[in-house]
């Protein structure tokens, strides 16, 4: 009972009662008394957690980081480590609460998104004891998704905004009054040639997109435009622009264009390859601009919309959406519409000025 008395009866030993070193792996249970003292048994183990999974490949892009339990240890440390840019990408605390006695093992799943493709190491130990070896795995999700929505939108996640099937061929959304609704699909990519049709009613001046390198969270508290990413976006009235956002930042890369690649009030395809920096939009398989654009390595990709706060009957309706591993490339039939005509950056890209 640290009062420093070592005679009274919180220091002494009671049969029955087995005292723990979670830390380094060794017990000592009090079997039966004796009159010179007591019968004992003392029971060693290994001090660190074994580790099981992820192992060899990891099948997302958000592992879950499983071990075993360690007696009575109410804390463990959890590192995961890019091997390629020599950073920790976790190194974290995790309770006990995380660990069933049950299956005596520990599960969790932090929040942040690994990179297709790419090595890691990771490792475990009771917070302030010995680290065990690291275990080694790839990230080596299934290459890309094809999304019809028939009869699921399996791997979309709504980030704001209510989104849902509708008449077993859309994922539709009905926005936000003054807010940019938006989705997003479960993992990372880099590499990629993303796209999606879709058809805006409602609002004509109000942007609907695609964003590709995103980080959703913490939102923009106003807007509620993502934390990162970059924002291919055009209007039913006959517009498009690109932007970069960075929190409560917005960045235009192409501000608000006329273009005759838009099918007014009708159903348009949106497409972005990227390949590193290297960018390319297209609009009805239309390049309309192509460029090195600085932006996350990798990041999620995305659907939304814009809302203004009076007109009436919105929604955006996505017919399919689509995304590959790899980057294609302008061949002789692609070409740059004719420009009509620019406007200025307008507030955050969220419709036309």
């Amino acid at each position: 009972d640290n009062n420093g008395n070592t005679a009274d009866a919180g220091a002494m030993w009671i049969v029955g009662e087995t005292f723990t070193d979670s830390v380094n792996g060794i017990s000592v249970k009090v079997d039966s008394s004796t009159s010179s003292g007591f019968v004992v048994t003392i029971t060693t183990g290994s001090s660190t957690p074994t580790l099981y999974t992820p192992s060899g490949t990891s099948s997302t892009t958000k592992p879950t980081y499983v071990w075993s339990k360690m007696g009575s240890a109410s804390l463990y440390r959890l590192q995961v480590y890019d091997i390629a840019a020599a950073t920790w990408k976790v190194n974290t605390v995790v309770s006990s609460s995380y660990c069933s006695a049950t299956t005596n093992r520990c599960s969790y799943t932090p929040n942040v998104l690994l990179v297709n493709n790419k090595l890691y190491r990771w490792r475990a130990s009771v917070n302030g004891g010995a680290w065990s070896a690291f275990k080694y795995f790839r990230v080596a999700v299934v290459s890309g998704f094809n999304s019809q929505f028939t009869s699921d939108s399996a791997g979309w996640v709504p980030v704001y905004g209510s989104w849902g099937l509708v008449s077993s061929n859309y994922y539709r959304t009905p926005g936000v009054a003054s807010r940019f609704a938006s989705t997003k699909h479960a993992n990372a990519y880099s590499t990629l040639t993303y796209q999606a049709r879709m058809r805006r009613t409602g609002c004509t001046g109000c942007s609907n997109y695609l964003i590709i390198r995103g980080v959703p969270t913490p939102l923009e508290a106003t807007y509620k435009t993502w934390y990162r990413g970059i924002r291919f976006q055009y209007t039913s009235n006959g517009y498009y622009s690109i932007w970069k956002d960075y929190g409560s930042t917005y960045s235009a890369i192409k501000s608000w264009t006329a273009t005759s690649s838009i099918v007014q009030n009708g159903w348009n395809t949106l497409k972005v390859t990227a390949n590193g920096s290297a960018m390319k939009f297209y609009i009805n398989n239309v390049l309309v601009w192509s460029g090195s654009v600085s932006a996350n390595a990798s990041g999620q990709v995305g659907i939304g919309m814009y809302r203004d706060s009076t007109s009436t009957g919105n929604q955006l309706l996505v017919n399919w959406a689509g995304l590959s591993t790899t980057a294609a490339t302008i061949n002789g039939s692609e070409q740059y519409p004719q420009v009509i005509e620019q406007y200025g950056l307008g507030d955050g890209g969220m419709y036309i000025p």
